[in-house]
């Protein structure tokens, strides 16, 4: 069985990276986890034997007694993150979703996802204000005080109705986020190499080279059925 097939070592170098992945809220699915285990074992040129033997089924009983993963709709995760993405957990959230979205006729450009500080960088800051940690994301803290101090008075005072992502569901609720856009954005850093001339068509040249090969990785198939 899996338990078999690999050495101690190995298991917790493999439990290491799983556990690294998903603090940086990257999800691999079952076909990235295979492959990271099978680089893995294949530095040894002695267990490229064995190597060969790691698919999908030998994944499915390792994550089996390896009780902080689950596997959850093609994507190893933590238990966490099972738990909190049940049917009954997130239904009501859909069923939200529809109801404001339907019964109040918005328009799509009307929608907005304010979960990226950057995108809000250009405008008038006399209409915005960003709050943020030092390093742009949101804590706690920060979200605490922008929500009463600044958001909800003017969420209230225009009508503004606000969906908050349930937590621990961001793999299942964003796909293209955690799926087809953070393949991009991993394959876009692995291939982008910073021209010689610093100029902007020098630049622009070196980023449309990058994104040839990072567009066609994170449009593959796999990677699509993988993140829906």
């Amino acid at each position: 069985g899996g338990k078999r097939l690999l050495e101690i070592e190995e298991e917790n170098t493999i439990v290491k990276i799983f556990e690294d992945k998903m603090m940086l809220h990257d999800f691999p699915t079952q076909f990235d986890a295979v492959e990271i285990v099978k680089d893995l074992i294949k530095k040894n040129p002695s267990r490229i034997d064995v190597a060969e033997k790691i698919n999908i089924q030998w994944l499915e009983r390792f994550v089996g007694y390896k009780k902080q993963f689950k596997l959850l709709r093609g994507h190893v995760v933590d238990q966490k993150r099972f738990w909190a993405c049940t049917r009954s957990n997130l239904a009501p959230w859909y069923q939200k979703i529809r109801q404001l979205r339907y019964d109040s006729n918005y328009l799509l450009r009307n929608i907005w996802n304010a979960d990226e500080t950057e995108e809000f960088d250009e405008l008038d800051s006399d209409d915005f204000r960003i709050v943020a940690n030092n390093r742009g994301w949101q804590t706690c803290a920060t979200l605490y005080d922008y929500m009463h101090t600044i958001a909800i008075p003017e969420f209230k005072a225009n009508k503004i109705d606000v969906i908050i992502i349930p937590s621990h569901t961001s793999h299942i609720t964003q796909p293209l986020d955690c799926g087809v856009n953070a393949r991009l954005k991993q394959r876009l850093q692995e291939v982008f190499r910073y021209p010689i001339k610093r100029d902007v068509a020098s630049f622009r040249r070196a980023l449309v080279e990058a994104l040839k090969s990072a567009v066609q990785q994170a449009l593959d198939s796999e990677i699509i059925k993988g993140s829906f």
